[in-house]
């Protein structure tokens, strides 16, 4: 079936609430670009998205520890610490601040 057939009554919900309609084809992969590109900016602003819940969950269920803060707060956490951690996730477009202070940051 092309990309280009909609079923309307079923897209008809999608329309009334406003929200963006992408049509994908899982067999030519048509469409799946823009799909993703609709989900980044969709996604919710200042809250978690699935993928780091599903990282925080995890952690806990290996009975590990791990720390949560913005990167403005990153250096005063840092501080906290006896130690260095053993691993710190960043976005990619905090990554040359979030190392610079991982790099300043005495032990």
């Amino acid at each position: 079936m092309p990309v280009e057939t909609v079923n309307e009554p079923a897209v008809m919900p999608v329309k009334e609430l406003g929200l963006p309609l992408v049509t994908v084809s899982a067999k030519t992969n048509e469409g799946i670009r823009r799909l993703k590109e609709e989900l980044i900016v969709q996604a919710p602003k200042g809250r978690m998205i699935l993928p780091q819940v599903q990282v925080i969950r995890d952690i806990l269920d290996q009975d590990a520890t791990m720390m949560v803060c913005k990167e403005t707060e990153l250096k005063e956490v840092l501080g906290r610490l006896n130690a260095p951690p053993n691993l710190v996730v960043t976005d990619s477009q905090t990554f040359g601040y979030v190392a610079e202070i991982l790099q300043e940051t005495k032990f």
